[in-house]
Order: C-alpha cells, then sequence, then structure tokens
C-alpha cells in the first residue's frame, strides 16, 4: 500500500514527519545570522572601549572618533568638548541620548566609555 502525503501548516504536502523544505529555508536563516552575529562579534572584539551597549549606528560613529583619534587628529576636530567641572575629561555626543567619554592626558588621549546621557551624568556628577 502507497504512503499517503501529508499537508503540514506551512501549506506544503509530502511524506515524512516534517516539511524538509521549510527545514531547509530555517537552517539556512540560522547561518546566516551565526554569520553576522560572528561578524558583530568580531568587530566588538577590535574595539578599544565597549561600544555593544550602543546602538548600531552610533556603533558606526563612535569607531570613526577612535580611528581619526588614533590617526592623530585632535580630538576637538572630533566633536568633542572639555568638561566644565574637570578639564581633564573630554567628551563626544553620539546622537541625543548617547556619550563616548575619554580623558586627554599629555602624551595620550584615553577613552574610557560608552554610555547613555543618564549615566554619563551619573558617572561625571561625581567628578
Amino acid at each position: 500500500m502507497p504512503k499517503r502525503k501529508t499537508t503540514w501548516e506551512c501549506g506544503h504536502s509530502g511524506q515524512g514527519k516534517f516539511c524538509h523544505r521549510c527545514e531547509q529555508v530555517r537552517i539556512e536563516a540560522l547561518r546566516a545570522e551565526e554569520a553576522r552575529l560572528a561578524k558583530k562579534q568580531a568587530k566588538l572584539k577590535d574595539d578599544v572601549v565597549d561600544l555593544s551597549v550602543l546602538p548600531e549606528s552610533h556603533q558606526i560613529t563612535a569607531r570613526d572618533i577612535i580611528r581619526r583619534i588614533e590617526k592623530g587628529v585632535h580630538w576637538s576636530r572630533c566633536g568633542g568638548r572639555r568638561l566644565r567641572k574637570n578639564q581633564t575629561y573630554v567628551v563626544f555626543e553620539l546622537g541625543l541620548r548617547w556619550r563616548l567619554i575619554g580623558t586627554d592626558k599629555k602624551e595620550k588621549f584615553e577613552f574610557l566609555q560608552a554610555c547613555s546621557h543618564q549615566e554619563y551624568n551619573t558617572i561625571l556628577g561625581s567628578h
């Protein structure tokens, strides 16, 4: 007696316990997602400070600022400004809600942290 075809929820029909077409599409999507995450992790490993808290568009801006300063461009040319209370800290605005904080030392510029503006107020309010 021949086997009967089964129709699954996806609308495909065939023999077996599950839809092999949909399973193949799901596996390809998982592989693409894993590749995307691996690429993202590789970018985050190369960063001087942890930029994972920032949205993707602001991560790009922060990486551009970091790269320009490492090449020797002065921080004021990259949109940085000193704090009024403590002149050693330099802050870069990354949109309305995100900040990149660094310190200007005589020999070298050092990045400290990327954070939201609420964290920024808390961190630098005590300094």
